[in-house]
Order: C-alpha cells, then structure tokens, then sequence
C-alpha cells in the first residue's frame, strides 16, 4: 500500500509550516507492507501494516532521486530540508524493512517515488477537479479519482473530524498494491466494511 497525504487536511489538524499550509497536493505518507491475513483483516482497523521489523537501522540517503523526494515526500511539518534526512530514515525503519523481499533504504525510497510520479498520484485531487468545491461527497471524490486514473482502481479515503467546528476533512488517500508493489487492487476487497468508515456519508472538506 502506499498511502499519500492531503497536505490541506493534514494541516488543520497539526502545526504546519507556512508553505504546507498552502499546498494543494497530495504528498507521500509512505508506502507500508500489509502484513494481515483474510481472516485478520476485518479485526484490524483501519490499516492492518507491518512496523519495526529487524533490521539495520540506516539513518541517512543521498542519491540522485532526492529533488523528487524533496518534492514528493516532504516533511509537512518543518518543509525545511534540513530535517527531511532524518525523516525519510525514519520512515523506511518503520515500514521498509517489513518489505518482502526486503528493500534497502534507496530502493524503497525509490520504489514510492516511482508509483507516484508513474501514475500522477500526486496530482489526483487537481486532475479531478475536486478543488473547485470546498465539500464532496466521499463517493463523488472516489467517482472522480476513478475518472482520471482507472487503473488505480478503489482507494482507501481517511478523514477526521475537528471538533471545534464538527467538519470532516480528507487527510490520507491509501492506494492498495498486490504483493509486487507493482500492480494497484481494489482496496474494498481488503477492507471490507471498514471501507471509508473514517470518512462521513454526509460532506467531507477538501479545502
């Protein structure tokens, strides 16, 4: 699976920078191996993933590919390249590791990059013209994703509530991948009934 950001909604609900704040992207959350078995999956909520396998801790990565992480995967927080090191080492320490076959830290860097940039993941919500309303309907922003990229097949939408204002704000767009991290799958077939259920049948904001 890898799981990709909506900088707008992420940053209601944290402290962001400036410049993320303003974002009207999808970035990179991180791309996590899926570790439950059928008969788990539907007593695992919301995303059943595997975190802190074994393995060498690497703490730094630079290789030709870090203007598209710069890009694709910052830091919401600090947007401040300085920490984005630590922070992309973190995150492969966290998930990458599970990966079978495992993957080093360039290669599964790499390998999110690619599904994004491949398939303009990041672009979804723009391409589909989901900005030009404050509020959608979660079946109307699956209806539109699908429009624009078909092979990405169902995703999985997250959302939370902030209850300052009882609004309902898209935070994370998961997309499910077959055991090749190659091929996208219809995330309802893993999720079942747990499908969007973080995400209201009534209005959920964009922006």
């Amino acid at each position: 699976m890898i799981a990709l950001t909506w900088s707008k909604g992420f940053c209601q609900f944290h402290h962001c920078s400036s410049s993320a704040s303003s974002k009207n992207s999808l970035t990179i959350h991180g791309l996590w191996p899926n570790g439950a078995s059928p008969s788990r999956r539907k007593l695992l909520s919301p995303i059943p993933t595997l975190v802190n396998c074994p393995g060498d801790n690497l703490t730094t990565v630079v290789y030709s590919g870090q203007c598209d992480l710069e890009a694709l995967w910052p830091d919401l927080l600090t947007m401040s390249p300085v920490s984005y090191l630590k922070f992309w080492a973190d995150e492969y320490c966290k998930h990458g590791k599970c990966c079978v076959p495992p993957y080093t830290q360039r290669s599964y860097l790499q390998q999110a990059i690619n599904l994004v940039k491949s398939n303009h993941l990041d672009k979804l919500i723009l391409f589909s013209n989901l900005l030009s309303k404050k509020t959608w309907k979660v079946g109307s922003i699956l209806h539109r994703i699908k429009m624009v990229s078909p092979h990405v097949v169902s995703p999985y939408l997250k959302c939370e509530r902030k209850p300052s204002q009882g609004s309902i704000y898209l935070k994370d767009v998961y997309f499910c991948l077959d055991r090749s991290g190659q091929q996208f799958k219809n995330c309802t077939d893993i999720y079942s009934n747990q499908y969007n259920v973080t995400c209201s049948v009534g209005d959920v904001y964009i922006k």
